[in-house]
C-alpha cells in the first residue's frame, strides 16, 4: 500500500484546484466524482444499481445517458431516495477508487473525496487534508459559480459535514481565501512534507 492523503473540503471549496497542483507535482490524484462519473456510464455497475432503485423514475438526457444534473435535484428534494442512492453508490466508488490507489506507483496518493468525512472513510487513509474557506466565502462561491440564491447555497451547505467537523478529522489544513500562488506554494511544502513521510513509513 503506498501512502494515502485524503483530500476534502466544502462545496466550492476549492478541491479541483488543490487537486491540480498536487498533479502538477507528479502525484497521483483520484477523484471520487470522477469515479461516480465513470460508474454511472451506460453498462457500468453503478447505473444498473440506480436503474433498480429508481425504475420509471430514473432522469435520462435525450441520447440515453443519465441525466446527472436531473438527479441530483431529486436526491436534493428527497431525502429517502438520496439515502437509498448512496447506499447503493458509495460501496462501488469506495471499492474503485481505494482499490486504484493500492495499484498507483507514485510516493504517495491523493484521494479526493467530497464525503470523506461524512462516510467514515479518513479512517482508511493516512493524512487527512482539508482545503479550509469560512462558509461565507462557499456561499458566495456558489452564488458565482452555480446562479444560485443564497436559501439554496445555504441548503447545499447543510447537506456535507459542517466546517468544525471536517477541520476536527484533518490532519493537514490548506486556507483557500489566498493567493493562487500562495496555495501553489504551500502545496509544495506539503508534497516535501508528504514525500518524507511515505518514505519513511516506506522504510
Amino acid at each position: 500500500m503506498t501512502y494515502w492523503v485524503g483530500l476534502t473540503g466544502g462545496v466550492a471549496a476549492g478541491k479541483s484546484t488543490v487537486s491540480k497542483l498536487f498533479e502538477n507535482l507528479g502525484v497521483t490524484v483520484l477523484d471520487a466524482d470522477d469515479i461516480a462519473k465513470e460508474l454511472c456510464e451506460p453498462g457500468q455497475a453503478g447505473l444498473k444499481a440506480l436503474m433498480h432503485l429508481l425504475a420509471d423514475q430514473m432522469p435520462f438526457t435525450a441520447d440515453q445517458r443519465l441525466d446527472r444534473k436531473a438527479l441530483r435535484k431529486k436526491l436534493f428534494e428527497d431525502k429517502a431516495i438520496k439515502a437509498k442512492v448512496e447506499t447503493a453508490l458509495h460501496p462501488l466508488i469506495h471499492d474503485v477508487i481505494f482499490g486504484r490507489a493500492g495499484e498507483a506507483k507514485s510516493a504517495y496518493v491523493v484521494l479526493s473525496i467530497p464525503l470523506l468525512v461524512e462516510k467514515g472513510w479518513h479512517k482508511e487513509v493516512n493524512r487527512v487534508l482539508v482545503v479550509d474557506v469560512p462558509e461565507s466565502v462557499q456561499i458566495e462561491r456558489l452564488k458565482s459559480r452555480d446562479g444560485i440564491s443564497i436559501d439554496e447555497a445555504e441548503k447545499m451547505l447543510a447537506n456535507q459535514a459542517s466546517r468544525q467537523e471536517r477541520l476536527a478529522a484533518a490532519t493537514d489544513v490548506l486556507d483557500n481565501t489566498r493567493s493562487l500562488d500562495t496555495l501553489a506554494a504551500e502545496i509544495k511544502k506539503l508534497h516535501a512534507h508528504f514525500l518524507e513521510m511515505a518514505f519513511n513509513k516506506a522504510v
